[in-house]
Parts: structure tokens; C-alpha cells; sequence
């Protein structure tokens, strides 16, 4: 699903992942590493590793709804409704994943390749 998810989100964030592939395109290597830890594996750790965790814990299935609407939120700095309503989306669906797998392996890559297509293939391609 990354590929699918990075070209959708970038025809949604199209001018910032352009700006961003300016700067990120310099040291494509570097950046699609850092792409896949930071925002692959640091982000769904903290979101489907913690946070899913403990609010399933406290609020049940309603846990994976209020999670999924945090990561929507936390896209607002994109200033973009369309982006917060698409990742939420995408939010519920690695939340789902991760909730049916019990593991972050699959949703760890799908997000870091997702980001590598929106930031660094997607720009050279559009």
C-alpha cells in the first residue's frame, strides 16, 4: 500500500513535497533512509506501538478510532483538511493492520515508502 498511499498523498500535499524534494533530492540516499526510520518506524512506534496500545487498553475498539484521529490531527501542519482526512484514513487502516497482525512490520514500510514516494520519487516523476 506505501506506493499507492505516496502518490495519492502527493497530489494532496503536490507544492510542499516539491519544496521538500528541493531540499531532500540533494542527498536522495541519506534522505530516503532517514524517510523510512523517522517517518516509518519512529512514527508508527509512537502511534500503533504506544499509543494504539494503551488506548485499546483504556477505551476498547474506540481506542483505534481516537488514535487514528491524533495522527489525522498531527498532519495539520500541512494546513491541509484533505491531507488530515486522507491520513486519517490511512491512520485507521494501519490501525486495523496493526490490531488483525499484532505487528508494525508491514505498516513500519508501507509508511516509510509511502513518504519516500510523496518526498523523493513522486517530485521527479510530476
Amino acid at each position: 500500500s506505501g506506493p499507492f498511499i505516496g502518490f495519492a498523498e502527493y497530489f494532496i500535499l503536490r507544492h510542499e513535497a516539491d519544496l521538500t524534494y528541493q531540499v531532500l533530492g540533494k542527498m536522495p540516499v541519506l534522505s530516503g533512509l532517514f524517510l523510512l526510520v523517522f517517518t516509518g518506524f519512529v512514527e508508527e512506534f509512537m502511534f500503533r506501538g504506544i499509543l494504539q496500545y494503551t488506548s485499546v487498553k483504556a477505551l476498547g475498539r474506540g481506542g483505534i478510532i481516537y488514535v487514528s484521529l491524533l495522527f489525522g490531527i498531527a498532519h495539520l501542519i500541512h494546513l491541509s483538511l484533505l491531507d488530515v482526512a486522507f491520513v486519517s484514513v490511512v491512520a485507521l487502516f494501519f490501525s486495523l493492520i496493526v490490531e488483525k497482525t499484532g505487528s508494525l512490520l508491514g505498516v513500519t514500510l508501507s509508511h516509510g515508502i509511502a513518504n519516500v514516494i510523496l518526498f523523493l520519487v513522486a517530485p521527479l516523476i510530476f
